[in-house]
């Protein structure tokens, strides 16, 4: 989960920058977490919430989610799935005070086939018993705002390699998984992407180039190093490759906090945001 959060913050200043160049420095102080961050941690507030209690994971998730908009208005929201959020707190009368008292709130499954389907499932695997349960918990976190084929199949993408790596498989074994659902993926490389890949937000067209960086990586810093500076949608980029790459390449908390100890701190100090990681 950290991974795709750092990932997060790496390309948090370079979303829009159209940036081919790999940075010399991945984390500055003016980097910030987005709405990829936010949305992690309710994936993940939602999969413990589930194992821990039982609660519903669908509607944790959800409520977790417009927890996540109202406090963090001005996070870097795509603009329908924004509309989708305010439609579900102005039909059910929902105000951040009055959230936790809300009984079945009524919404609709939103369509979208954006690749925040996939830059949010990475706490999944670490709270999944095996690979079915990962498809699973992926599936239904995914149809609560990305009811769409693409979707699906973006996200489980990522959630899938993930738990491949934190079972300690090899990148070939990682990469049959990615090619089952991207062919693709086979004939792309980071200099290819560097040259001539552009800006989507569309979960078909950013999946694979982000598992294609964390393929072609060396370590975990040259993951996000080239998933940020091929031109595209570098937050999520860098929070869809941090994902698999954390927990192929691993690394402790004690590293983390030793690396990037100040980003963590600002991290911690957000209303509402906690962390969590474990090495592969």
């Amino acid at each position: 989960m950290l991974g795709a959060i750092l990932g997060d913050i790496a390309g948090s200043q370079l979303e829009f920058a159209n940036n081919r160049k790999k940075p010399e420095v991945l984390f500055t102080e003016d980097s910030f977490t987005t709405d990829d961050t936010l949305m992690t941690v309710a994936s993940f507030k939602a999969a413990f919430s589930r194992n821990a209690g039982g609660a519903d994971l669908e509607e944790v998730f959800l409520r977790e989610t417009i927890r996540a908009v109202l406090l963090h208005p001005g996070a870097g929201w795509g603009l329908s799935f924004l509309s989708w959020i305010r439609g579900i707190v102005g039909e059910n009368g929902i105000t951040v005070q009055n959230l936790h008292k809300k009984e079945g709130i009524r919404y609709r499954p939103n369509g979208s086939a954006g690749n925040g389907s996939a830059m949010r499932v990475s706490p999944i695997p670490y709270l999944s018993s095996s690979l079915e349960e990962t498809k699973e918990l992926t599936h239904r976190i995914t149809r609560v705002t990305h009811d769409h084929p693409y979707s699906y199949k973006a996200a489980e993408c990522v959630s899938t390699s993930i738990y491949l790596a934190l079972e300690g498989k090899t990148r070939e074994e990682i990469k049959k998984n990615i090619l089952s659902y991207y062919p693709e993926v086979e004939g792309m490389t980071y200099e290819k992407l560097n040259r001539g890949y552009r800006y989507t937000e569309l979960a078909r067209d950013t999946v694979p180039q982000a598992m294609a960086c964390f393929l072609e990586s060396k370590d975990f810093e040259d993951a996000l190093s080239m998933a940020v500076s091929i031109g595209g949608d570098a937050d999520t980029l860098g929070a869809i490759t941090g994902g698999p790459a954390e927990a192929f390449y691993g690394w402790t908390e004690e590293e983390a906090r030793s690396h990037w100890g100040s980003f963590i701190t600002r991290l911690e100090e957000r209303p509402g945001i906690r962390w969590t990681t474990r090495s592969s």
